[in-house]
């Protein structure tokens, strides 16, 4: 059980997770939203959410996206893929209870 919690063990792997690992189907999270009911004023959680891949697929459905991961180097990652336009609807990334969203800077406002 210890190697699953092994802290860190992603830190050195996060840039090649995010170019390796293969990107959901485009259609996956409108299907999913429309499943769930989506209309852009909730609020998703993506616990655990690694280089950001559903973070971003379901920022277009909700009013907010809070994305949750222990790996502070996944993050950094999940924070380079941008573009994330209209920053009434951002995501908001947390690490060990930390606050990391950088939204301001990247919409200029």
């Amino acid at each position: 059980m210890s190697d699953v919690l092994f802290p860190g063990r992603f830190r050195d792997l996060a840039d090649y997770y995010a170019t390796g690992r293969p990107a959901y189907p485009t259609l996956l999270a409108r299907r999913v939203a429309n499943l769930v009911g989506l209309n852009g004023t909730q609020v998703v959680l993506d616990l655990g959410t690694g280089p950001g891949f559903l973070a971003l697929d379901y920022h277009p459905f909700a009013a907010r996206v809070i994305a949750v991961d222990p790996e502070a180097e996944m993050l950094r990652v999940a924070e380079s893929m941008q573009p994330y336009g209209d920053c009434s609807r951002w995501i908001t990334f947390w690490v060990h209870g930390t606050r990391v969203s950088r939204c301001q800077s990247w919409c200029g406002g």
